[in-house]
């Protein structure tokens, strides 16, 4: 029985050490249990959180998609500006060629008046020669008449 007793004790001093072990466990249950409503807490918020970022990525991907849809316009209109500036380019290069052969136009119409004024001077000389001739003549016609004149009031 003293056998029994000693175990007994031994065990109820065991029983003892483990309450006091389940009361410190119990303890650390208890702060692991606030600790875990803490997280609970804090993933709720995070939870919240990441709620707040999807539904702002999906902003996000409306404007992108808004952007890409603008950026499509742009490319478009970029296009449509180098039709017409291949467009304005033929007809700068067609102006280009029209007005080339215009000089060219102009340079032999400038040649042909160049040579009709040289015409138009030739013959003006030449009219000009031509009166100066006939005056000489008609100048020394009169002269000769005038002598004749006064030769026959002399003689009368």
């Amino acid at each position: 029985m003293e056998k029994v007793y000693s175990l007994l004790e031994k065990m109820y001093g065991e029983i003892q050490g483990l309450k006091g072990e389940m009361q410190e466990v119990k303890g650390e249950l208890q702060e692991v249990r606030g600790e875990v409503q803490g997280l609970k807490g804090e993933m709720q918020e995070v939870r919240g959180e990441v709620q707040g970022l999807k539904g702002e990525m999906q902003e996000v991907k409306g404007e992108v998609q808004g952007l890409k849809g603008e950026i499509q316009e742009v490319k478009g209109e970029v296009q449509d500006l180098k039709g017409e500036m291949q467009e304005v380019k033929g007809e700068v290069q067609d102006l280009k060629v029209r007005v080339g052969q215009i000089e060219e136009k102009m340079d032999r119409h400038f040649i042909g008046i160049g040579k009709q004024f040289e015409e138009v001077v030739k013959l003006q000389n030449n009219a000009n020669k031509e009166i100066n001739e006939r005056l000489d003549y008609i100048t020394l016609k009169a002269a000769k008449n005038e002598k004749d004149i006064m030769f026959l009031r002399y003689k009368q």
